[in-house]
Order: structure tokens, then C-alpha cells, then sequence
């Protein structure tokens, strides 16, 4: 029989891991919503997060937007990612690395 503890701990349990992963983007996601950009456009919504995420890393100097202070946070990002394919993060980062918010 289940006590009361053993069933909140399994709970607590479920909640720790499943709430992260729904509550934020993930690196990987991003990745494969990248790799195929303009496939990923065309339903938005499940991609809005990663996009979101990705594209809100930006690196400023003196107050100003700079290009290689953003490429190097977004590529930070995208390296948290250790199952995802290196070419693609690099074809990632060469066309959205350093640039604004695209529209979508």
C-alpha cells in the first residue's frame, strides 16, 4: 500500500521533471527549428519558444547591439545541446548568429 509520504515524494518527483521542460526552450529545439527555418515558419507555434529564446540572446557593447558578443552567446546556447549535430549548429550560426530578431 501507497503512504501518503510515498506519494507526494512520487509527485515531487514527476513535477521536478517535467515542469522544466515545459516551462522554457531548450537548446536542441532550437537547433532543429534553425536547421529548417523556413519549414519551421510555417507552424510557428511549436517553435515560437526555442525561436524566442534564441533570438533574445543578445550581446551589447556600450549600450549597443554587437554582432560577436551575440554570436557568442547564441553559440554558447546552442552548445548546451551535446546530442546535436555540429554542421548544422555552424550553418545555424553563420545566417542567425549575429543578426536581429527575424520576423516570423
Amino acid at each position: 500500500m501507497i503512504t501518503r509520504i510515498q506519494a507526494l515524494t512520487a509527485c515531487l518527483v514527476a513535477a521536478v521533471c517535467v515542469l522544466p521542460t515545459i516551462a522554457h526552450a531548450d537548446p536542441c529545439g532550437t537547433e532543429l527549428c534553425l536547421s529548417d527555418f523556413s519549414e519551421a515558419k510555417k507552424d510557428i507555434s511549436k517553435c515560437q519558444d526555442d525561436l524566442d529564446e534564441f533570438f533574445s540572446l543578445v550581446g551589447k557593447k556600450d549600450g549597443h547591439f554587437d554582432p560577436e558578443r551575440t554570436l557568442e552567446k547564441r553559440r554558447s546556447y546552442l552548445n548546451k545541446c551535446a546530442s546535436g549535430n555540429a554542421l548544422f549548429k555552424a550553418d545555424i550560426l553563420s545566417k542567425y548568429g549575429s543578426i536581429v530578431k527575424p520576423s516570423y
